[in-house]
This record gives C-alpha cells, structure tokens and sequence, in this order.
C-alpha cells in the first residue's frame, strides 16, 4: 500500500515553501512522541521510589523535563513539601 502524500505552497516574501504531509510520516511523530512520554513516565516512578534529596530531585526532573520535551506537557507534577 501507498502512502499518500498532502502538499501545500505557500509563498511569503519572494520564498516558496512546500508542506508535505503523509500518513505515515504523522504515524511515526506519534510513536516518537509516546515513546518520550513512556521513558519520561518510568524516569519519574524510578525518583519517586528512590527518593532522592530537594536540591537533587529538583535537578533530575529538570534533566527529564529536557530529555522529554514537549510530552512534559502532559504530566502535572507535585513535589513534596519541604521539611526544615
């Protein structure tokens, strides 16, 4: 089976731009972006069994936040409250 192709021009300030789109270029954005969630998901249960420091914990959902990019979105995060 063939994958269809959907093209757009569009032409700003002299430039030509073409848009593509497929089916299966669109199924593979989707796969890559639940694979980055996935990976993010297990990063966070891994922190919350492990429990590391608030200097420490904050810097390791910082770097999982980076790694996920925009599926970080998707997740709501609430960190304990600090003890002194």
């Amino acid at each position: 089976m063939r994958d269809s192709v959907q093209m757009k021009l569009y032409e700003h300030k002299e430039e030509l731009y073409v848009l593509a789109r497929s089916h299966g270029r669109q199924a593979k954005e989707i796969a890559i972006r639940r694979k980055r969630l996935v990976r993010l998901l297990r990063k966070l249960r891994a922190m919350r069994r492990s429990l590391p420091g608030g200097d420490q914990l904050l810097l390791r959902i910082g770097a999982a936040r980076k790694e996920a990019g925009r599926a970080f979105g998707f997740v709501t995060i609430s960190l304990p409250a600090a003890t002194c």
